[in-house]
């Protein structure tokens, strides 16, 4: 059967004068839904390049042990194994639209490989290129780590987190698309490491990033209590944006997922529970919409439920944008401690106006006050500084901030509250 070259994308982001950004490449949307790998054994060649003379990656780094933590993350969640194997191949195949049949990890800085970095790509710290077949199953995936950027496993600044990146990419590599949950680690942003902001060595998956694996491959052996999908039809007129389940017994992010072809938006993988289902519209420069709240879901273990809904978000006068702890704001989660007070900040529009409150998904996570902190950052956007009290006995999760007018009316950042 041939073979069919998927597009793909970045989205780079700035999220602020002192951040350095780093988009990823990923998989659109497909019709019909996602790609996938045919079997559970997927086989992923490793260059030579990242042992052998690697300049920008840390003298020291193990990036054998660093691998395999990545793709032991995928695994121990899914019924997948990932069967690594070494070889001296050095660049991936560019000029093939149907492939070369080898996928390959890599980061050399060739001719072939510096050409998955050019125009919107150029400030990526990787890139995945997958190729499918008219059945939508996977055929070969191609990784390149951008051999521009320095990579390092001990947080040293000026360089990316090569675990981080590495958990990333096989993401897509494995079918993956990115997130709008920026605790996920298939949120379409890395920050690189730098004074005051060390990325996690360790980062583990978010609910969403395991709903995304076993919605395609299903759960491990030891797993029952997984793989239900909720689907919605939103109407082929409703604009782009995405759907996202907050599990109502905690108040975490549980999934989230964009929008396929007709309206229509799924998130599998689930587990058994309820959910409150909210759509986010993509938004428009000159318009702000509301987050609207679709449905309350009660779902069963290897459940399917569809839903046709069509509901309007409506016009709102305030947004939520950014989120920080110090004097920096950015689209990166924020860590929460059990049963400790912490104090962070969040930027938008209208923040500060009369019949605006802010709140959180979780009642364990306790908006105690709210201060005005504009005056201590120029350019439009208001910020305002939260003192919150976590509770000792809160589920880890991610968790997520609102501001709500008057009317009830709500807008949301998704998962940039995290607790281990």
């Amino acid at each position: 059967m041939a073979a069919s070259f998927i597009r793909i994308f970045c989205v780079i982001v700035l999220v602020s004068s002192l951040a350095v950004a780093s988009s990823i490449i990923g998989l659109e949307p497909l019709p019909g839904g996602a790609a996938r790998w045919p079997t559970r054994e997927i086989k992923l060649l490793v260059s030579s390049s990242l042992f052998e003379n690697a300049t920008n990656i840390k003298a020291g780094t193990d990036v054998a042990a660093v691998l395999a933590r990545a793709t032991a993350r995928w695994e121990a969640v899914s019924d997948i194994e990932i069967q690594v194997s070494y070889s001296g191949l050095t660049s991936v195949n560019t000029g093939a639209k149907k492939g070369d049949g080898i996928s390959l990890l890599t980061i050399d800085p060739s001719t072939e490989n510096l050409l998955f970095f050019t125009n919107q790509q150029a400030k990526s710290a990787g890139a995945t290129r997958v190729f499918f077949n008219d059945n939508r199953e996977i055929v070969e995936a191609d990784i390149a780590l951008n051999p521009l950027y320095l990579f390092s496993d001990d947080g040293t600044p000026g360089t990316f987190d090569l675990e981080s990146v590495l958990t990333h990419e096989i993401g897509h590599f494995l079918g993956i698309q990115h997130s709008m949950v920026s605790s996920s680690r298939m949120y379409h942003e890395i920050q690189m490491n730098r004074a005051g902001l060390i990325q996690d060595r360790n980062p583990p998956l978010s609910r969403d990033d395991i709903a995304r694996v076993r919605g395609l491959y299903g759960a491990s052996l030891e797993t029952d209590n997984c793989c239900s999908t909720l689907s919605w039809n939103l109407g082929a007129a409703t604009p782009a944006g995405h759907v996202v389940a907050i599990d109502r017994s905690t108040g975490a992010v549980a999934g989230a997922s964009a929008r396929y072809e007709n309206g229509r938006y799924e998130i599998s993988g689930l587990s058994s529970g309820n959910y409150g289902i909210w759509f986010v519209r993509n938004q428009r420069p000159d318009v702000v919409f509301s987050d609207l709240m679709l449905a309350d879901v009660r779902i069963g273990s290897r459940d399917t439920k569809a839903f046709d809904i069509k509901k309007e978000p409506s016009s709102i006068n305030f947004d939520l944008q950014q989120i920080g702890t110090d004097i920096s704001l950015s689209k990166e989660a924020v860590k929460l401690e059990r049963g400790r007070m912490a104090f962070i900040l969040v930027s938008g529009l209208g923040l500060t106006k009369a019949g605006i409150k802010i709140g959180t998904s979780s009642g364990a996570i306790v908006v105690l006050s709210v201060r005005d902190a504009s005056s201590e950052f120029s350019g439009p956007s208001s910020v305002v500084r939260l003192e919150l009290e976590v509770a000792e006995a809160i589920a880890a999760g991610n968790y997520s901030i609102y501001a709500e007018d008057e009317r009830g009316l709500r807008k949301y950042l998704f998962g940039v509250l995290t607790v281990r």
